[in-house]
C-alpha cells in the first residue's frame, strides 16, 4: 500500500478542525444580531427621540426617548402604523408626504422648517420639529426621523410676537396723542390700533366711553367694528349693576363671558360672546371712562392680555387728562380775557356814568320844574313828561352800570333771608296783579346768614322783575328757598321760577352777558341779570339758569351757608 501523504490529518486533528469550523459558523450566525444590538445602543445614546419608518408607513423601531415622549412603553410602537402618532385630521397629509419622501429622499436637518403636530398616547397634541434622512440596508429603505418637542419654543415665539404687538400699539397710541386732532379723532384712531391685536382679542370690535361722574352717562362714546344696526354696548355704566359698573367702581379689569354660569350682571353688553371691561382711571383714582374690547365665544382671559389692557388704559387716561387740562386752560384764558374786557368796560362805564349823572340830574330837575309851571294840557306838557320818563330810564341805567362796576366788598350783617325776601316781594304785589301773575312763596326754614341786605335785595329784585317780564299774559311766579349739598358744601338755594316764554337755547350761554337782552330794544338795559350774578359771586355764591322755550325758566342763586367775613365799619 502506498504510504500516507504528509498533509494527512489525524483523527484528533480533524475533530479539532471541525470544532473550529463550527465555532466560526456560529459567530457568523450571530454577527447580524450583534450589529443590530450595537446600532440599537447607538440610537439609545441619541439626545433626541428617533423613529424608523418603512415605505408602508409602519414603525420599524424607535428608541426609548421617543417612547417616553409619546407615552408608550418599551417596544410598544414597533410594528405599529405611523398614524398612531399623527392627529386624525393630519394623517392623509402625512401619508402623502412620506410617500413623496421615499421617492425623492433628501436630508432635512433639525430647524429646517419641517414642523408638524403630533399625537401622544393620552390624546394630547404638541408641535414638533422633525429632521429626516433615508437609511438603506440591503434591499430595504427606512426613513429615519429625529423629533423634538418645540412647545416651549413656540410659546416663547408667541410671547415675543405679542410683546412686539403690545409695544407697537402703545407706541402708535402715544404718537396719536401728539397729533393735532380732536379728542374724538384721537380716541377713534387709538381704538383702531388697540383692537388690531387679533392674537389677543380675536374680534376687531371695541368701545371707548368717557364718563360723566354725576350720572355715569357717557359724555363721549367711540366705537369700532360695529355696524349701524348694532346696539352700542354700555349706554350707561350703572354702579354695581353690571360688569362695566363694577370695573369702574373697583378700578379693576373684569372679564365677562356671556355663557359663564348664566351671569345676570352682563346686561350692559347684550349680544356679545365675551368682553373685557377695562376702567380708565386718573392718577387720583377718579374714573374717567371705560374701554371694552370684545372676544369670540370660548375665549379665555389671560394675564398678558390684562397687562396689555392695563398699559393701554393708563395711556388713554394720560391722553384724556391732558386734553381736559388743555381745555380747562383754554377756558381759563377765555375767562381771563372776558374778565379783563369786563373790567375795562366797568371802568369806562363807571367813568361815563359819573360824568353823565350830574348833567342828567340837572336836566331831570329842570324838566320837573317845567312840568309844574306849564298848563296841564297841551303839547308842552306832553314833551316834559317824555323828558322826565326818559331821564328816569337813564337814571336807572346809570344806577345799574354803577352797581355792576362796584368793586367794593359786600357790607354784610346777619339777618333772616326769608324776611328780606318778603320785603322784596312786597314791592311786586301791585305789578303782579296788574299783569295777572300769581306770586307764590315756598320758603323753607333758613338759618340766619351774613349778607349785604341792600345788594342782595337788588339782585333778587332783578330776578323777580325778569320773571314778571317773561309772563306778559299772566302766569305763576314761585320764589322757593331750601338747603342743598353741592361739591361737598352746604348752600342756601333761592330759586325764582316762572312759567312764561322761556329762553331760546341759543341765548342761554349769553344770558348773563352785560347789555345782552332777549327783550325788545328799549324794554330792558341788559344789565339786570349780569348785576344779579355779580352780587351772588361777591357773596361767594353763584347764579344758574334752567329754561325751556314755551315752558318757562328757573334762576337759582346759591349762597354758601358759611358766613362771609364782615366788611370794616358795618356797625357790628
Amino acid at each position: 500500500m502506498p504510504s500516507a501523504p504528509e498533509d494527512r490529518y489525524t483523527k484528533k486533528e480533524l475533530l479539532a478542525e471541525l470544532k473550529k469550523i463550527r465555532r466560526q459558523l456560529a459567530e457568523c450566525r450571530h454577527q447580524p444580531r450583534n450589529e443590530q444590538e450595537k446600532y440599537q445602543r447607538f440610537l439609545e445614546a441619541s439626545p433626541d427621540p428617533v423613529i424608523f419608518v418603512n415605505a408602508s408607513g409602519n414603525i420599524a423601531f424607535a428608541n426609548s426617548r421617543l417612547e417616553q415622549l409619546f407615552g408608550y412603553g418599551p417596544e410598544e410602537l414597533n410594528g405599529r402604523d405611523l398614524d398612531i402618532l399623527i392627529p386624525p385630521s393630519d394623517r392623509w397629509r402625512h401619508r402623502r408626504l412620506l410617500a413623496d419622501y421615499f421617492k425623492n429622499s433628501r436630508l432635512r436637518s433639525m430647524g429646517s422648517g419641517v414642523e408638524a403636530t403630533v399625537l401622544r398616547k393620552d390624546g394630547t397634541v404638541f408641535p414638533a420639529d422633525i429632521s429626516l434622512n433615508i437609511l438603506e440596508t440591503g434591499n430595504t429603505a427606512l426613513v429615519a426621523g429625529a423629533i423634538r418637542d418645540i412647545t416651549r419654543r413656540k410659546q416663547n415665539e408667541a410671547k415675543i410676537e405679542r410683546n412686539y404687538h403690545i409695544q407697537r400699539v402703545i407706541s402708535a397710541v402715544l404718537k396719536i396723542s401728539l397729533e393735532p386732532l380732536t379728542l374724538r379723532e384721537k380716541l377713534g384712531k387709538m381704538l383702531e390700533q388697540i383692537v388690531s391685536v387679533q392674537r389677543f382679542f380675536l374680534e376687531k370690535k371695541g368701545v371707548i366711553s368717557l364718563l360723566d361722574p354725576d350720572n355715569r352717562e357717557p359724555d363721549l362714546q367711540i366705537r369700532h367694528g360695529f355696524s349701524d344696526q348694532e346696539e352700542i354696548p354700555c349706554h350707561r355704566v350703572p354702579p354695581g349693576n353690571c360688569h362695566c359698573g363694577g370695573a369702574a367702581d373697583g378700578g379693576r379689569i373684569i372679564f365677562s363671558a356671556a355663557d359663564a354660569n348664566g351671569d345676570e350682571k352682563d346686561r350692559c353688553c347684550p349680544g356679545s360672546a365675551g368682553h373685557y371691561c377695562v376702567p380708565v382711571v386718573a392718577g387720583d383714582q377718579r374714573p374717567l371712562g371705560m374701554l371694552n374690547v370684545f372676544v369670540r365665544d370660548g375665549h379665555r382671559r389671560g394675564a398678558e392680555e390684562e397687562r396689555f389692557l392695563a398699559a393701554v388704559a393708563d395711556t388713554l387716561a394720560a391722553v384724556i387728562e391732558r386734553h381736559r387740562s388743555e381745555r380747562e386752560k383754554q377756558l381759563l384764558r377765555q375767562q381771563l380775557v372776558q374778565a379783563e374786557k369786563l373790567a375795562a368796560l366797568g371802568r369806562i362805564t363807571a367813568n361815563m356814568a359819573h360824568e353823565i349823572r350830574n348833567p342828567l340830574t340837572t336836566v331831570g330837575g329842570l324838566a320837573r320844574r317845567l312840568d309844574k309851571a306849564i298848563p296841564a294840557s297841551g303839547r308842552a306838557r306832553e314833551y316834559t313828561e317824555v323828558i322826565i320818563n326818559e331821564v328816569e330810564r337813564l337814571e336807572r341805567i346809570l344806577y345799574e352800570v354803577l352797581s355792576f362796576s362796584d368793586t367794593s366788598l359786600p357790607a354784610c350783617r346777619e339777618l333772616e333771608i326769608t324776611a328780606l325776601l318778603d320785603e322784596v316781594l312786597a314791592g311786586f304785589i301791585s305789578a303782579g296783579r296788574t299783569r295777572g301773575v300769581e306770586i307764590v312763596r315756598a320758603f323753607q326754614v333758613a338759618p340766619r346768614m351774613s349778607v349785604d341786605a341792600t345788594r342782595l335785595g337788588e339782585a333778587l329784585e332783578h330776578l323777580i322783575a325778569n320773571g314778571l317780564e317773561a309772563m306778559p299774559a299772566g302766569g305763576r311766579l314761585e320764589v322757593i328757598t331750601g338747603q342743598v349739598l353741592d361739591q361737598k358744601r352746604a348752600w342756601l338755594a333761592i330759586r325764582v321760577r316762572d312759567n312764561g316764554e322761556g329762553i331760546p337755547a341759543a341765548s342761554l350761554p349769553l344770558i348773563f352777558e352785560p347789555f345782552y337782552s332777549t327783550r325788545r330794544p328799549g324794554a330792558a338795559t341788559g344789565l339786570g341779570l349780569s348785576v344779579a350774578r355779580k352780587i351772588a359771586e361777591d357773596h361767594g355764591g353763584r347764579l344758574e339758569v334752567e329754561s325751556e322755550p314755551g315752558r318757562g325758566s328757573m334762576f337759582s342763586m346759591l349762597l354758601p351757608l358759611e358766613p362771609l367775613p364782615a366788611a370794616p365799619g358795618d356797625g357790628r
